[in-house]
């Protein structure tokens, strides 16, 4: 786990300062991990449960694994532009729901063909990270804009993570959770919630103390012109405080579950920490 306050990573997000606790090697190798193991459990899915349903009402298990191809081609896109110093539209006009929704809808529906799909994005994809240096501060183009390339990679390992239980928790097939991986997971929801909270024009300050796969305590200060998300050690007795399993409360906050069982604390609160929930489902 890195160590608390000493791996922040600050840039400007419109008029607004962001930072974020983050380790760039951390979030590289928990990403390859995961991607790794992502890849295997759907190379080993049975043709028959291409139509499965998923965590994701409007997809099933078919759709995910094109969605996967279809992100894994983004980030290969805005990596490129990155690297060659110029802006990329990939999310131009896109919509969180309907984008992703209008891709898998015209993607191939057989299930070998979509696992062809994905391994073909993420080889490429592969290949051109293992080749990249230098892009450490340089801005990379994410749905939520241009974000540093380690934080472009944390939203990627976001998704996949969520992803990977929207697939495999509704077939009956067992989720690792790593430590690293959960923990990164809870931070960049915390991000998502603070540029959620700033289009609202709302101010918010928290702790969420998370237990289970991941023991840690995270801050999320999301004030006028500036947005944080830390890792700490301990937490005024001002600032509210919420409590609970982190996958649990990572699904709950993504919209996959219920927030007054995922978290512990004041209902207000768990209230003010929605605003993701509201933005994934397209509202």
């Amino acid at each position: 786990m890195p160590l608390t306050g000493e791996h922040a990573l600050e840039w400007t997000s419109g008029d607004a300062r962001v930072v974020v606790d983050l380790v760039p090697i951390e979030v590289l190798g928990a990403l390859a991990r995961l991607r790794t193991r992502l890849l295997q459990s759907i190379d080993a899915l049975p043709l028959g449960e291409a139509e499965h349903a998923t965590r994701c009402d409007e997809w099933r298990a078919v759709d995910l694994v094109n969605h996967l191809a279809d992100t894994t081609h983004w980030a290969t896109e805005v990596i490129a532009a990155a690297a060659e110093h110029r802006a990329s539209v990939i999310f131009e006009g896109f919509h969180v729901r309907a984008t992703p929704k209008q891709l898998t809808d015209a993607a191939p529906r057989d299930l070998d063909a979509a696992r062809a799909r994905l391994h073909q994005a993420m080889e490429a994809n592969l290949h051109q990270v293992a080749e990249v240096v230098g892009l450490q501060e340089r801005p990379t183009m994410t749905p939520v804009g241009p974000q540093p390339f380690p934080v472009a990679a944390l939203h990627v390992l976001w998704d996949t993570w969520l992803h990977e239980r929207d697939l495999l928790l509704p077939l009956g097939v067992q989720v690792p959770e790593h430590e690293d991986e959960t923990r990164l997971a809870a931070v960049y929801t915390l991000r998502l919630i603070g540029f959620a909270l700033a289009m609202m024009g709302r101010e918010l300050s928290v702790a969420l103390r998370l237990h289970g796969a991941t023991e840690c305590l995270l801050r999320l200060d999301a004030t006028r012109g500036r947005t944080s998300v830390r890792v700490v050690e301990t937490v005024d007795g001002a600032t509210p405080e919420l409590s609970g399993d982190a996958a649990t409360v990572v699904d709950a906050l993504t919209g996959r579950g219920d927030l007054a069982a995922a978290l512990d604390g004041p209902e207000e609160l768990r209230r003010a920490l929605s605003p993701l929930r509201r933005f994934l489902a397209g509202r």
